[in-house]
């Protein structure tokens, strides 16, 4: 059983909402969370600027200040994920920590596949409630 470190035990409740799961050779490689909190609904305060990208082999934090970060992806060589609050698509760059947004989509992004040199984005428009009010998208 794995769980993020700043996660103090299993619990049946959402308290990070670890939402995305890289693989690399058939094993996980990469998560994303909304949030670094251990309380349950606590990310919810999070959702704007709190998402990390989280290294599972090691455990440590490879890129933060996301917007409800989601499918995390390797591909050619690069950590792609979905800025999913901020309706970017980029990667996560592991040697600065930092996230480099490449394309805006007009909506909430979940979702990511690659096709060839194609990516694949599932896109939707954000409910007025309050999982997706004030969000930067």
């Amino acid at each position: 059983m794995w769980k993020p470190s700043f996660v103090s035990r299993l619990a049946p409740e959402d308290r990070c909402h670890l939402n995305g799961l890289a693989m690399r050779d058939g094993k996980p490689a990469y998560v994303t969370c909304v949030a670094e909190t251990d309380i349950a609904g606590g990310w919810r305060e999070h959702r704007s600027s709190g998402g990390v990208v989280v290294d599972v082999a090691s455990g440590e934090i490879v890129c933060r200040a996301l917007s409800m970060p989601h499918s995390p992806r390797l591909h050619e060589g690069k950590l792609w994920v979905l800025n999913s609050g901020a309706g970017e698509v980029g990667t996560a760059d592991l040697a600065t920590g930092r996230f480099e947004p490449l394309v805006f989509c007009p909506g909430y992004l979940r979702g990511l596949d690659f096709v060839g040199p194609y990516a694949l984005v599932g896109l939707s428009e954000p409910r007025e409630n309050r999982t997706f009010a004030g969000l930067p998208l």
